[in-house]
């Protein structure tokens, strides 16, 4: 029998098998709560509409280009790119974009975009990257010390 102390993530079916039949004798599926739904749904919003908000910062003054129209692009290209399945969407979402916004310069548009994907990917990677190393050299640093103190 399979005994788990923490549960499994939501969503994740969770089944006891006995020991030499390989028959499942339980099933259970476990849900999150309906406020961790709303939750993260709120705040996946809110992060599809600062991401648009940084791309269009970063896009060349269009007259007819509202933030609202530009949304509706942006959200329109992300899920195209995630069903592309292709990482990052690299490729689908641009090209979706280009075609989308035709009153947008073409120059500026694919600066904004590489713009883009330098801030939304590499700056959180640099981040990460920094954090980690910090981490490491502060662990290592304890490390060190403890060596040199050790009982002789």
């Amino acid at each position: 029998m399979v005994d788990v102390e923490d549960p499994p993530p939501a969503g994740v079916v969770k089944h006891e098998v006995q020991a030499g039949t390989g028959e499942t004798s339980n099933v259970t599926l476990l849900f999150t709560t309906p406020v961790a739904d709303v939750t993260s749904e709120l705040l996946a919003t809110i992060d599809v509409a600062i991401t648009a908000t940084i791309f269009y910062a970063l896009l060349p003054d269009a007259p007819k280009l509202t933030w609202m129209i530009f949304l509706g692009v942006y959200v329109a290209s992300y899920t195209a790119g995630l069903a592309a399945n292709l990482p990052g969407g690299i490729g689908v979402f641009e090209a979706i974009v280009v075609l989308a916004l035709p009153d947008v310069p073409a120059a500026p548009l694919l600066g904004g975009l590489l713009a883009w994907r330098l801030v939304y990917y590499f700056l959180p990677l640099l981040v990460a990257a920094l954090l980690f190393v910090g981490r490491e050299f502060t662990d290592g640093r304890h490390e060190i010390n403890r060596w040199r103190h050790r009982p002789r």
